[in-house]
């Protein structure tokens, strides 16, 4: 099982629920932060659905003039995010670039790792520029290095980040 959701700073639950309108989401917040829970990713809607959360958190980020971090995860295997600042895309990662090209090689493959944009940049833009180097580390590290389902990594980033982790996110 996956999920798919995207971390508000500085909004309400009432502003996003304005922006979102009649789309079908689940929030959940603290003071401060929204999380826009939406339906978990299946392999046989993936791109559809990895097509419906970068735009979105695109939507929400710029609209509600705040940070946005989208996060897809699909069955454990695949980590996605991207970070928009006011509607600006501003980072994006992809933990296993070739899990759908190549299922046999998939993740074991030297050759091919994580792609990610600047993890400096990121660190900075949530205010945690001295965690660039950790941040590093957990964004291109390998399976079995420290974890084992990319819900693990997530958390890891999500902590240094200063987001929640997917084990504090309400199911869907």
């Amino acid at each position: 099982m996956g999920y798919r959701h995207v971390y508000l700073e500085g909004v309400s639950l009432q502003e996003v629920r304005d922006v979102l309108g009649e789309r079908e989401a689940r929030l959940s917040g603290t003071t401060g932060q929204v999380i826009v829970v939406l339906e978990p990713p299946t392999l046989e809607s993936y791109y559809a659905q990895q097509d419906e959360i970068a735009p979105l958190a695109a939507e929400l980020s710029g609209k509600l003039n705040t940070l946005a971090f989208a996060v897809l995860n699909l069955e454990e295997e695949l980590l996605l995010f991207w970070a928009y600042d006011r509607g600006e895309q501003i980072f994006a990662y992809d933990s296993n670039p070739m899990y759908l090209g190549c299922p046999v090689c998939s993740y074991v493959s030297e050759t091919v790792g994580p792609e990610a944009g600047d993890i400096e940049k990121l660190a900075q833009l949530f205010g945690h520029p001295e965690k660039a180097r950790a941040l590093k580390s957990w964004v291109g590290r390998k399976r079995g290095m420290g974890f084992l389902r990319e819900s693990q990594r997530h958390a890891e980033i999500a902590r240094l980040l200063g987001l929640p982790g997917p084990s504090l996110e309400p199911a869907f």
